[in-house]
This record gives structure tokens, sequence and C-alpha cells, in this order.
């Protein structure tokens, strides 16, 4: 499940917010920055934090607890 995001190094952008395929990320337009927006809904594919460019995006490695649509 994603954790955080690093919003001092969090560069705006975007690729996150394109990568993630549940709509957990959101690029908030008065900040520029990536924000986690249904955190629970994080299916940890690691899409995130591995198109980030300046490594902002923190995923926990611990299994989901939800069963997965695959």
């Amino acid at each position: 499940m994603i954790k955080y995001i690093n919003e001092e190094l969090c560069d705006g952008c975007g690729k996150c917010d394109l990568s993630c395929p549940m709509d957990v990320i959101y690029m908030n337009a008065e900040t520029g920055k990536a924000e986690i927006r249904y955190q629970e809904d994080c299916m940890t594919c690691y899409n995130c934090e591995l198109e980030c460019p300046t490594e902002a995006i923190y995923v926990d490695p611990i299994k989901c607890e939800k069963p997965q649509p695959w």
C-alpha cells in the first residue's frame, strides 16, 4: 500500500498519477504536487514508485489484505 509522498521531493511531473491503475494518486492543482486520494484502493503494484523520477513515493511492501482481481 502506498504509504506517503514526500512533497519536498515531488517535482509535480505527474508520472505517478498517470501510472496508477486505481486512481489512488492525483495532482493537486493548487500545489502542483502529487497527493494520495484513495489510499485504501492501492493494490501495491509499485507503478507509482517505479515511475517517480525523484523517488518521492514510498509503497509499503506488506501484502494487501483484500483479494486482487487478477
